[in-house]
């Protein structure tokens, strides 16, 4: 019951209730699934805060933005759009 836990929380005991889930757990196969919940999960309770500064306060490392899979699915969608955008009959490379 991880993610309703962390959902429904005050911002408050969240942020230590975060870092206690991290640094507990159980398995350590599912190291970076947990980490990029529980980021997600913070990323909406701290709309206004960047990704950095969430890994900041959960004392995580700060990893390079384009090596993350979110990133990197992100790219991937941008891309296909622009492709087709460009095989569109009305794109105009005026």
């Amino acid at each position: 019951m991880l993610g309703p836990r962390l959902v429904v929380m005050d911002e408050a005991p969240l942020v230590a209730e975060a870092r206690s889930l991290i640094e507990n757990q159980p398995a350590a196969g599912c190291t970076d699934t947990l980490v990029d919940l529980i980021e997600t999960i913070l990323v909406y309770k701290f709309p206004k805060l960047s990704r950095a500064e969430i890994q900041t306060m959960l004392h995580l490392p700060v990893t390079d933005l384009k090596q993350t899979r979110f990133y990197q699915e992100s790219f991937a969608r941008g891309r296909q759009a622009a492709r087709r955008r460009r095989n569109s009959p009305w794109f105009c490379a005026c």
